[in-house]
């Protein structure tokens, strides 16, 4: 600012100044000026002199001048709407921008009249700084344009949504979203965004937005798996909240990148770099670089012991290999400057050749030496030396030394003397032949039963001495590169030297390079004549003996029929005569006669069917069976046998079956019966369950007869289903019967293609499984649960703290099979020697289960509890929200009942599922689709012990994309459906 601008503005501040009015506009940053008709200043305030003396070249002339003739070309937009306020008398509001020294200004002005009467001598101008405020928008506008096209181009799915309440509107939607879901921008735009994702992706998102308000911080998905338009893919998703008000994002920004590429790749990686690892361990080459001339030896030549001496024998380099041998065969440790001849002391024998060698070398001469060492056993080891002059500049430095082992050479070389030794005084063949059939070796027994001589020098082919195309396998074995067995035997019948018949059993045995290459066949063979001849007559006696089974069978099959005759007689007379007399006396001895004659009867009935089984007379004919009345009549059957022996008899189908089977029904009921028949017979206590079902992959009908009888043990489980076999601790006056019944059901069980299996563990009950074949006639489902209603002895029991167990409860137990004891606290019991399912209602919270028998569930108040643990620390989630006694009891039987399989074996069981949870679990293991696999987690997990850790390794292979693993437990779960 010159002297003459100064000068200026201070004449002007004396000439308007206005006292208090004055210093109040000086204070404002608003530049204040008033212009009166003549477009003269009339007063401005400091702002407005120091934007005059900023902006307007020659701010001096401004007393003589009109403003329209001193302002600027940019500022003449800010006369026209002076003078147009001048005219109209209106308030004009407008944006100001000058260039000044090539640097753009904006401010923001009003103008408004000053009337003197009703004439305006007046206007009144106020202009505001706004550069900062419109660079900032223009900056502003251009990130927006710079963001709005990054986001249109990167890889990568982004997109924006305002949250009102439950509404999810959508305000941003870039192209690569509309790639991944096949919706674009367009078709969004405004609306609910979420409609394009999978329930399981709507719900993570629900969950993400929860935590961000609850938390305030962004919400990140490392990998979920998402429904894309190109199937299930993985997603690395973080939502973040944009801008605040009132405590409350405005805005969502959601990112989606697609990693399942990634995950791939990173499969493959770690795929590639264990296999790399693996060969970088196994093949790594070490290159010390030390010297000049370690370049050329091979550190880690196998076998090979490579190393250099300088002029004294000191080491100058040696590989790794000859630090090792040293160390393993002498217990010394090689140094770079240690003496060589440290090793002489173990080279007694050779000591002194040693010597000579190294100064011959350093006299500039090669020369070669087998050395003999001691090994650590105190076996002699040999060694091939070579030692060379080692020149470094063409000047003789050393001695290079190359050493290799030859002790295993040597000693494959004498095995092979001592086998050529046995071999030619064994009494069996030994022949050795290559892949083209020429003989390398052959022994003295195989030239005595066969003319092959001796080839000394001459090639002979085994095709010239035996026929090659009689023995198959051999041929085979030899010529078939892709047959995996190295191994074969063949029968050979020709002539030996002398000319008489012989048999020969011949073995080869395929040898191969480590490559797998064959290299030939080693022959071994043994004269069976004998043999061949004492078999060929077994054989004949062997028919000889079948047909005379068979006459056998059809003889007690005739003499059965026979029998069966006159006894039906004696038996028909006897029950007349047992109706007609009235002598007490006599009436005992005609029920012994009855009782006899139909013990008599039952085992000629067993014999004939044994003798038909036998003579392959007795055929299936299945027919229409209803399931339900075929084991209600069983079940009435035994019901009077199990309840004169105070035997609990339950007939169980939990799950639903088809009602009516084509099935041989006789036959069956005939196995079933004489299943029950044993477990009566055998079971003196306790119950005998029958177990009903039916598998729809195979088409078959599954029945399981367990009871907690004496048991069979594992020695006799082998032979029990043999004829005449009893368990040989079985008093045969206690335990009547023949020993055919299992032999005829398991012979029944095969003619009907099914299959027959036992389960027992003596002193506690056995378990026999049948399942036959059943093609479904009526699927109409049937279920049922026959038992014996009353007052029978409760199948399973209850402890309870004394406080809880009244009356009403213990009665309410009773209808439902449950035997409620009254307790004094946990120590009142000693629960870790339960052997069968028992529960424990306790409020006692640090109680924990001892045994996997015992079911613990925590009172909550009055008797709402919840199951807190169970067999093997099973967790259930049942909750007994309802103090009913009756609803108690119901609710504690069911879970008993759901948790059987659990306590028996702690197995993967699906009986608490119903068929169309078990159909949903079916349809996620064929499909494999991850998603579907992820929803039917809780269902595996509710299936026992083995259901929760199926859960967890189900789990972990999702997370590790570990597809391997995933496969092999779906195979397990679709094994157990």
């Amino acid at each position: 600012m010159n002297e003459g601008h100064i000068i200026y503005v201070g004449a002007m501040r004396k000439e308007k100044n206005c006292g208090y009015y004055q210093n109040i506009l000086n204070c404002l940053h608003d530049q204040v000026v008033v212009i009166n008709r003549d477009l003269r200043i009339e007063y401005m305030n400091e702002a407005f002199e120091s934007f005059i003396l900023l902006n307007i070249e020659h701010p001096e002339f401004m007393e003589d001048h009109r403003i329209d003739q001193i302002f600027p070309d940019s500022m003449q937009g800010l006369i026209r709407d002076l003078k147009d306020c001048f005219s109209e008398g209106q308030v004009v509001r407008d944006l100001l921008k000058i260039n000044h020294q090539n640097r753009d200004s904006f401010y923001d002005y009003v103008i408004f009249p000053n009337y003197e009467g009703s004439r305006i001598e007046e206007c009144s101008v106020i202009l505001r700084n706004i550069t900062e405020i419109e660079m900032k928008k223009k900056e502003l506008s251009q990130q927006v344009n710079f963001f709005s096209g990054l986001l249109k181009r990167i890889p990568i799915g982004v997109f924006m949504f305002d949250l009102n309440g439950e509404d999810v509107t959508l305000n941003l939607w870039n192209p690569m979203m509309a790639r991944y879901f096949g919706r674009t921008e367009d078709d969004l735009l405004g609306k609910n965004c979420t409609e394009v994702f999978d329930p399981d992706t709507r719900k993570r998102h629900k969950k993400a937005l929860v935590k961000i308000l609850e938390l305030g911080l962004f919400y990140e998905f490392p990998a979920e798996l998402v429904k894309t338009r190109e199937g299930s893919r993985f997603f690395h998703t973080i939502i973040s909240p944009i801008g605040w008000t009132d405590g409350r994002p405005d805005s969502f920004m959601g990112i989606m990148e697609d990693i399942s590429d990634k995950i791939a790749q990173q499969q493959k990686l770690k795929k590639y770099q264990k296999k790399l690892m693996e060969l970088l361990e196994t093949k790594s080459r070490i290159l010390d670089d030390t010297t000049a001339e370690f370049s050329s030896i091979l550190d880690n030549s196998y076998g090979i012991n490579i190393l250099s001496l300088d002029r004294n024998f000191c080491y100058r380099v040696f590989n790794s290999h000859f630090a090792t041998q040293v160390k393993a065969k002498f217990d010394l440790q090689v140094e770079k400057g240690g003496s060589f001849f440290d090793l002489l002391p173990y080279f007694p024998l050779k000591g002194r050749q040693i010597k000579e060698a190294l100064n011959q070398a350093l006299e500039g001469k090669s020369s070669t030496r087998e050395l003999t060492y001691f090994q650590p056993d105190g076996e002699l080891g040999y060694l091939d030396g070579v030692f060379s002059p080692l020149y470094v500049k063409n000047q003789l430095a050393g001695v290079t030394l190359v050493f290799i082992d030859i002790t295993d050479s040597k000693q494959l070389k004498r095995e092979a003397e001592i086998f050529k030794s046995i071999a030619d005084v064994v009494e069996y063949g030994v022949l050795l032949i290559d892949k083209d059939m020429n003989i390398r070796y052959t022994n003295s027994y195989w030239r005595r039963k066969l003319p092959i001589p001796e080839h000394k020098g001459v090639v002979l082919n085994l095709g010239d001495y035996l026929d090659i195309d009689q023995m198959q396998s051999l041929k085979e074995l030899i010529n078939d590169p892709e047959k995996k067995e190295q191994y074969a035997q063949q029968e050979y019948r020709t002539t030996d030297s002398s000319g008489n018949p012989v048999t020969l059993l011949i073995n080869g045995v395929r040898f191969e390079e480590s490559d797998g290459e064959t290299v030939g066949l080693a022959l071994s063979c043994l004269d069976i004549t004998p043999i061949s001849e004492a078999r060929e007559s077994l054989m004949e006696s062997k028919d000889r003996a079948e047909r005379t089974s068979q006459m056998k069978s059809a003889f007690v099959a005739n003499m059965s029929h026979e029998i069966r005759t006159p006894l039906n007689a004696i038996l028909g007379f006897a029950s007349i005569l047992n109706k007609s007399l009235t002598d007490p006396q006599l009436k005992d001895h005609a029920d012994c006669i009855l009782s006899s004659g139909s013990i008599l009867k039952e085992l000629i009935n067993t014999v004939l069917d044994f003798s038909k089984l036998e003579a392959s007379k007795m055929t299936i004919q299945p027919e229409a069976t209803k399931m339900f009345s075929f084991f209600k009549d069983l079940y009435s059957l035994f019901s009077f046998q199990a309840r004169e022996k105070r035997i609990f008899l339950e007939f169980i189908c939990k799950r639903e079956i088809p009602s009516v089977l084509n099935l041989d029904p006789l036959r069956l009921r005939q196995v079933v019966i004489n299943l029950l028949g044993n477990a009566l017979k055998f079971t003196h206590r306790g119950h005998i369950r029958v177990y009903i079902n039916y598998s729809g992959e195979q088409h078959s009908l599954v029945l399981s007869v367990s009871d907690t009888g004496i048991g069979i043990s594992g020695k006799d489980q082998q032979f029990i289903f043999n004829p005449f076999e009893q368990n040989e601790h079985h008093d045969s006056r206690t335990y009547e019967g023949t020993g055919l019944g299992l032999s005829i059901a398991k012979k029944l069980i095969d003619l009907m293609k099914g299959q027959i299996s036992l389960e027992s563990t003596p002193g506690q009950g056995s378990t026999f499984t049948i399942q036959v074949p059943a093609a479904v006639i009526k699927k109409e489902p049937v279920q049922f649960h026959f038992k014996e209603p009353g007052d029978q002895e409760p199948d399973h029991t209850c402890f309870v703290d004394i406080d809880y167990c009244s009356d009403a409860l213990v009665n309410a137990g009773k209808s439902s099979g449950l035997r409620f004891r009254p307790v004094s606290g946990s120590s009142d019991v000693d629960f870790s020697t339960l052997k069968e399912p028992a529960a424990y209602l306790t409020r006692d919270e640090e109680f924990l289960s001892p045994n996997r028998f015992l079911m613990v569930v925590r009172i909550v108040k009055d008797f709402s509890a919840s199951v807190t643990g169970s067999a093997v620390g099973n967790r259930y989630s049942y909750i007994l929200d309802s103090a009913g006694y009756g609803q108690v009891c119901s609710i504690l039987k069911s879970l008993f009942w759901q948790s059987e399989e659990s306590f028996a074996s702690g197995g993967f069981s699906v009986e608490s599922l119903d068929p169309s949870q078990i159909e949903k679990l079916s349809r996620a293991v064929e499909s494999r689709d991850f998603s579907d696999i992820s929803n039917i987690l809780p269902l595996v997990e509710s299936c026992g012990i083995r259901g929760v850790e199926y859960g967890k390794t189900i789990r972990k292979a999702l997370d590790d994309f570990d597809i391997p693993d995933l496969n092999r437990v779906l195979n397990s779960i679709k094994e157990a459906l």
